[in-house]
């Protein structure tokens, strides 16, 4: 909701968002239903890529880095992304303020 927010107030023209957001796998239930964190079920929904386009906010990152089932190699693909397109990124962004600091963190630890 913040995202939406931000991006309707502060738009991003011709350019891209480096989001540190990452998707875990859903599971089935015994019920037969789709379980999974809430970001999760958000990130995977068919709509998301839709209104965030609305919002002219487009992830430098593609699905195999949000979706990626290891975390650390996500969290570098972020990095790489974010490189490639530097020229474009207007936005840094995250879920959870948290994200945003443990990758820059991460990033001075380990690379």
């Amino acid at each position: 909701l913040v995202h939406f927010f931000f991006c309707r107030e502060f738009p991003i023209s011709n350019g891209k968002a480096l989001n540190f957001i990452y998707s875990s796998k859903q599971f089935e239930t015994k019920g037969g239903l789709a379980a999974g964190t809430a970001t999760t079920n958000v990130f995977r929904n068919s709509e998301y890529k839709k209104t965030m386009k609305a919002f002219q906010s487009q992830c430098c990152s593609p699905d195999e880095v949000i979706f990626g089932p290891d975390f650390h190699q996500s969290l570098y693909c972020h990095f790489l992304c974010g490189l490639i397109f530097r020229e474009d990124v207007q936005l840094i962004s995250s879920t959870f303020a948290h994200s945003i600091v443990h990758a820059f963190r991460t990033f001075e630890k380990v690379w």
